[in-house]
């Protein structure tokens, strides 16, 4: 219980020292901040929030990886307890990179998908910053705000849901499909009701590109592949020792 207790202590101070620019850490840590440093606010839910310095040069998700970094540099230095460290970590990285907010001081609105920037490059999620932008990360609430992919995908896993999401966005997100796959035999998109106690099953193609809801449950079909480097190990009083590959009845 004290352990909870100093984690949540160290957090607040964690997080309350950025509530302002802080010339001594954002400035004299990097001299480049001194040349055409501009304003940026960030705002919501993101681990820390306030007014911040940055680059002129610097794109959104450079600025949010780098206050992310000095707020866990900050961390590491309030305690080498590693109990403590485990739970500050967690807190720090529960935020989310999609349907992120940036407003421009034009009244420019801008919605942005880091997530994405970081699977294909697009800088369309990716701007540069202006000065007195002001950054708005949404409610991180995976348990309602959310879908899933599984199935015969590189990356299967639970993502953040933005209104407008289709079968190719979440298809992108799970990093394609998996090449060890060689028939796809479709898509199935398990969809439960508000009350939870009814689904419907839409079956489709891979191709397809229908319209996602939150909750939704999305399986790529395919037969398990068997290609799985079977083998035995051979040892002792033989010409090749070592590991033979061999078929899965053998």
């Amino acid at each position: 219980m004290k352990k909870l207790f100093g984690a949540l202590f160290l957090m607040f101070f964690v997080i309350n020292s950025y509530a302002q620019i802080d010339t001594k850490l954002n400035f004299n840590n990097n001299d480049m901040l001194q040349m055409g440093a501009i304003s940026v606010t960030i705002g919501g839910e993101f681990v820390i929030t306030g007014t911040f310095p940055a680059l002129i040069t610097e794109r959104v998700d450079a600025f949010v990886t780098r206050m992310l970094t000095q707020a866990k540099e900050e961390m590491a230095r309030t305690t080498n307890d590693p109990q403590l460290l485990e739970q500050l970590d967690k807190k720090l990285n529960n935020y989310v990179l999609r349907n992120i907010t940036l407003k421009r001081a034009s009244g420019e609105i801008l919605h942005l998908d880091l997530q994405k920037f970081r699977l294909n490059g697009d800088f369309e999620n990716n701007p540069y910053l202006k000065n007195d932008d002001v950054i708005i990360f949404p409610q991180p609430d995976l348990e309602h705000n959310s879908f899933t992919v599984s199935g015969a995908v590189n990356n299967p896993g639970k993502f953040f849901f933005v209104e407008g999401d289709r079968l190719q966005d979440a298809l992108e997100l799970a990093q394609g499909i998996n090449d060890a796959y060689e028939n796809i035999e479709g898509v199935e998109i398990h969809r439960l009701n508000y009350t939870g106690d009814e689904i419907q099953v839409i079956k489709t193609d891979v191709n397809s590109n229908p319209a996602l809801e939150r909750g939704d449950g999305i399986i790529v079909v395919a037969k398990e592949t068997q290609k799985k480097g079977f083998s035995v190990i051979v040892a002792g009083e033989v010409n090749n020792p070592g590991r033979i590959p061999v078929t899965k009845n053998n």
